[in-house]
């Protein structure tokens, strides 16, 4: 059942997602609905146990899934170093190894052009008269960027490492350089691809 709301002009009972008045055609804008609002929807959904389960369930999912993928490993590998204090104590020095700007480019893939030499070769295929040959040219240029993405995640990942192995702080621990590789050896079971290609990443 829809939460029930009045509309600001005429009083009729509208939802909570109305935008337009089914009775005088007044348009309800989100700051015109009272704030209470928001708590009701909260109500609404505590009052159906399984919705709630259901939220809660693909909430988790979801934070397992990123823990174990190469940007939860990432943002382990940001913790490790926050926890470490050579981003504290020595910022220049990890600046140097994972600034934005010292992130080298990919050896052959041009991202910024991917789009459009997709558009180029999907505009000389017809997608309803040939749609095996569009998907394969689609599915062609999402491996490419996912690549790309891989590519870059393992990158950080080892420009990290080498942030916390060469900085100094006076809180770091052999252990920190441990907990990197371990992330490392991590990374590398999830996208063995990558670092059978560019061996380099490894540490």
């Amino acid at each position: 059942m829809a939460i029930r709301n009045k509309c600001p002009y005429c009083s009729w009972p509208i939802s909570f997602f109305t935008r337009k008045c089914p009775n005088c055609k007044s348009p309800i804008f989100p700051e015109s609905q009272d704030a209470s609002n928001f708590l009701n929807l909260i109500v609404e959904i505590i009052k159906r146990p399984l919705l709630l389960i259901v939220i809660v369930v693909a909430i988790i999912a979801i934070n397992i899934f990123d823990k174990g993928s190469p940007k939860g490993i990432n943002s382990k590998a940001d913790r490790i170093l926050k926890d470490s204090g050579v981003e504290m104590d020595d910022t220049l020095c990890v600046e140097d190894f994972t600034g934005t700007f010292n992130l080298p480019s990919h050896p052959y893939i041009d991202v910024g052009n991917l789009d459009s030499n997709e558009r180029d070769e999907l505009s000389n295929v017809s997608k309803r008269n040939n749609p095996e040959l569009y998907e394969e040219i689609e599915n062609k240029y999402k491996k490419i960027f996912d690549d790309w993405i891989n590519w870059r995640y393992a990158m950080k990942l080892n420009q990290k490492y080498l942030a916390l192995l060469n900085c100094n702080s006076i809180d770091k621990r052999p252990q920190d350089l441990q907990d990197m590789k371990n992330l490392g050896l991590e990374m590398q079971k999830i996208i063995p691809e990558i670092y059978e290609e560019f061996p380099s990443l490894k540490f």
